[in-house]
């Protein structure tokens, strides 16, 4: 990284500010960067000082250290630092580097979410939604979600879509704004946001069901991973409904979604696997044992025997 909007001058600081900020270990001449980013927030600059706490939080280019992150966002924060606030928040949140203190989370989300950072003003939107750290009030999380998502933040398209989902009290239960908004975030690579799609998608929306398009999404979730879509995936292997019928696929996504903790695809699989035909079971174990995360579920299927029961 090279942070050339700070004057040259500073790098003659650099041996004071490693002194003072920096462990002796990286005290090196290749560590130039480090030393006048060091020697910048040593100046008091925030912008330096939020950039190196989020290095020692990361371990980049400087060992991890949780207090220093801790103390160098802080003096950033107490700057006017958007970013610096919204990390601190979650730190707080997290009790990651100090102790978990949701208030102080929401304090610190809110003054970076009133400057405009997206990520804060959906991290206080879902803080204000289940009332954590702050009075619940699912019509100011509304307020909040929007303004990150009118950014084109896929958390906040997430959670605005979600909150149009269910609906909360002074928000209406909305499918069409609910989509809208998760189509968004799902384009965006969001995994729950493609299962929650799928389902809006499998119920209809007007009454329409459109049971293709909602494996399409369930299929996208359930290649990111996603318990949930891996489970409606295998739901719909297991009828052919918008896939073709396939065991053998049934069974694998549902034992994907089993080892994960998915308890309705651990229900699922324990009825299923009774009826599959022994040629079933063994392409569905042979298409697990093909991946990491097949083994990982052949190995939890192994050990729980009131699940699947499979050797």
């Amino acid at each position: 990284m090279m942070f050339t909007k700070f004057p040259s001058k500073l790098v003659s600081a650099g041996a004071f500010a490693c002194a003072v900020i920096l462990s002796g270990s990286i005290c090196r001449a290749d560590d130039q960067d480090i030393l006048n980013l060091a020697a910048a927030a040593t100046s008091g600059d925030a912008d330096a000082e939020f950039q190196l706490g989020k290095d020692y939080a990361n371990g980049t280019g400087v060992p991890a250290d949780l207090s220093k992150a801790v103390s160098l966002y802080t003096d950033a924060a107490s700057k006017g630092n958007m970013k610096a606030q919204n990390n601190l928040g979650i730190l707080f949140q997290t009790g990651k580097g100090v102790p978990r203190n949701m208030q102080l989370a929401v304090l610190w989300y809110r003054k970076s979410a009133e400057q405009g950072n997206a990520s804060a003003q959906d991290n206080l939107g879902q803080a204000i939604w289940n009332g954590t750290g702050a009075a619940r009030d699912p019509r100011q999380a509304l307020d909040w979600f929007s303004k990150a998502a009118n950014q084109g933040f896929v958390n906040g398209e997430y959670h605005l879509g979600e909150l149009y989902y269910y609906g909360d009290a002074g928000v209406p239960q909305d499918n069409k704004l609910a989509l809208q908004w998760l189509l968004k975030a799902a384009n965006g690579g969001n995994a729950r946001a493609q299962t929650m799609a799928g389902l809006i998608y499998q119920t209809g929306v007007d009454g329409k069901p459109d049971i293709k398009e909602a494996a399409n999404w369930y299929q996208k979730a359930a290649d990111a991973g996603a318990k949930e879509g891996e489970f409606y995936l295998g739901s719909l292997y297991t009828t052919g409904e918008g896939v073709e019928h396939n065991p053998a696929r049934a069974y694998y996504w549902l034992a994907l979604s089993a080892a994960q903790g998915e308890v309705p695809a651990q229900n699922m699989l324990a009825d299923y696997k009774r009826g599959m035909s022994p040629e079933d079971t063994a392409e569905a174990v042979k298409l697990l044992k093909q991946t990491g995360t097949g083994q990982k579920a052949l190995e939890f299927m192994n050990a729980d025997q009131t699940v699947v029961g499979v050797r």
